[in-house]
């Protein structure tokens, strides 16, 4: 899932969700730690079940920030190499 703001349009009564092909049930953790992160909210500040620990959402966090370090690597070699071409 892509949770950033720039991927949630708001039209009246309406919300439209872009980038969301690869929509699946997964890890509850990360997609709140998600959504934590890209939209600069504390944690505390979200409705995390119960059964969802603030380590487990720390965790979540660090995984979710690699996941994205690495994306910006991939797209930058990607990028660089068309530029080669």
């Amino acid at each position: 899932n892509d949770p950033n703001p720039m991927n949630i349009i708001v039209m009246s009564d309406k919300v439209h969700f872009l980038d969301w092909e690869y929509a699946a049930l997964a890890w509850q953790a990360f997609d709140f730690a998600a959504l934590s992160i890209e939209w600069e909210v504390s944690i505390e500040k979200l409705p995390v079940p119960g059964n969802i620990s603030t380590e487990e959402i720390d965790l979540a966090k660090d995984l979710y920030i690699f996941l994205c370090e690495l994306w910006t690597c991939l797209q930058y070699k990607s990028n660089s190499s068309k530029s080669n071409e």
